[in-house]
């Protein structure tokens, strides 16, 4: 495991992270505006070989899988609803929009979810999400040629809410890999 207060350490995690994401978004784009695979198609793909890989893990570490638990449902369904949209909205939108509005609708759901939850926001905070949501609303405001297609900007927007609600699930959970492959196990045949 990395030393988190190493100089630099941080900074490589996220950087690696983002650099992740961003390949997601890309391969996708390029499967499914190059009309390699359907989206539907695509998204099950992409679960099902998530699925096998998280159970392999899961039973190597562990040797059994639990498919039960708090917050099952919830994560199955926001996880295909992120799965769906996902796949669909990359039928119109470039990687490197879907990626702004995945990330930054990810970030406002987080953000109200704290607000639910009754979490004291620092002001910094505040002013950080106010300009997240400035910036998307620039991003998909129409002009011209340029703007990306509204329906597949809120398909996207359907994602981020997807992704946003399921991490808010997973970050209660005692055992994130055991409930993540059952996660991704009960989506695959909803999908």
């Amino acid at each position: 495991m990395t030393d988190l207060n190493r100089p630099g350490a941080l900074a490589l995690l996220v950087a690696l992270v983002l650099i992740a994401f961003a390949g997601n978004s890309v391969l996708t784009r390029a499967a499914i505006a190059g009309a390699h695979i359907e989206p539907m198609a695509f998204a099950v793909l992409r679960t099902s070989s998530g699925a096998l890989a998280l159970a392999a893990m899961v039973v190597w570490r562990s040797r059994s899988l639990a498919l039960g638990g708090s917050g099952r449902l919830g994560g199955v369904l926001s996880l295909a609803l992120y799965m769906i949209s996902f796949s669909v909205a990359y039928v119109a939108l470039d990687s490197g929009v879907g990626a702004l509005i995945l990330f930054a609708g990810v970030q406002v759901v987080m953000f109200v979810g704290a607000l639910w939850a009754r979490e004291l926001i620092p002001p910094l905070r505040w002013v950080g999400a106010a300009l997240a949501l400035t910036g998307l609303v620039w991003l998909l405001w129409p002009s011209g040629a340029t703007a990306p297609s509204l329906f597949h900007g809120a398909v996207m927007g359907l994602a981020a809410v997807g992704w946003g609600i399921y991490s808010l699930i997973g970050r209660r959970s005692p055992d994130p890999l055991g409930a993540t492959a059952a996660n991704f196990i009960l989506a695959a045949p909803v999908i």
